[in-house]
């Protein structure tokens, strides 16, 4: 992190008031990495990640993907059969896959939870995700990060209940 706070010093110099630095790239380890060392150089940052954030204010440790991979069913699978992993965060489109194959689904056995978010999953896929694990749908912004909400009945899985605490 060092270095690339060194390279961010030397490419646009310190910040004296707080500059927005913008990064475009894949939401992998070289965001958080220069999510921080972007911190280093005078706190040159617009947001913070998921994954930074939820190692530091959760206590959860983040298992990623190698850089440069597609993310696939196959590929997820493989990760939970690390048994490192707790709770799964995957799109809609990956958990769809999942719950197609036998194998897949089976091994969401293994999981506390799976969680998902960006678009809608068909009902077919997370009822059967459900008969082997929980299932949570999330929401998020870029303003906000996780819109903090409730837990949900198991059956009602493609439901949010908003916290109370969001004012609603």
């Amino acid at each position: 992190m060092d270095t690339c706070a060194w390279w961010i010093k030397d490419e646009t110099g310190t910040s004296q008031g707080f500059d927005t630095l913008a990064y475009l790239g894949p939401s992998d380890l070289r965001n958080t990495i220069i999510i921080v060392a972007a911190i280093k150089t005078g706190y040159k940052i617009a947001g913070v990640d998921f994954m930074l954030a939820k190692a530091l204010f959760d206590g959860i440790v983040p298992l990623l993907s190698p850089t440069g991979a597609s993310i696939t069913a196959e590929l997820v699978d493989a990760m939970h059969g690390l048994d490192l992993t707790e709770i799964s965060v995957a799109a809609p489109s990956i958990l769809q896959d999942m719950a197609s194959s036998p194998v897949f689904l089976e091994n969401l056995r293994r999981l506390r939870a799976a969680m998902y978010s960006g678009g809608p999953l068909p009902p077919n896929a997370g009822n059967a995700i459900v008969s082997k694990t929980k299932l949570y749908h999330f929401m998020e912004s870029s303003e906000m990060a996780n819109v903090p909400t409730e837990e949900v009945e198991r059956q009602d899985w493609e439901y949010l209940k908003f916290s109370p605490k969001l004012g609603y």
